[in-house]
């Protein structure tokens, strides 16, 4: 069962930046945000690839 039914790919979404979030994993959030090419639907925040994102979609050029 999808812990998160807004999430498009619940098998990655521990990997997600909520999840690292939650963690209070700064470490990792940095790393996946540095260099943002999507952005997440839900919760409108940047990230470097859509693997960090729960509903993704890229960031207009």
């Amino acid at each position: 069962m999808n812990p998160n039914p807004s999430c498009n790919c619940p098998d990655l979404h521990s990997g997600h930046i909520c999840e690292l979030t939650s963690a209070g994993d700064m470490t990792a959030i940095e790393h996946v945000t540095n260099e943002p090419t999507v952005y997440c639907e839900n919760c409108m925040i940047e990230a470097n690839s859509a693997r960090y994102v729960c509903s993704p979609a890229h960031l207009a050029e």
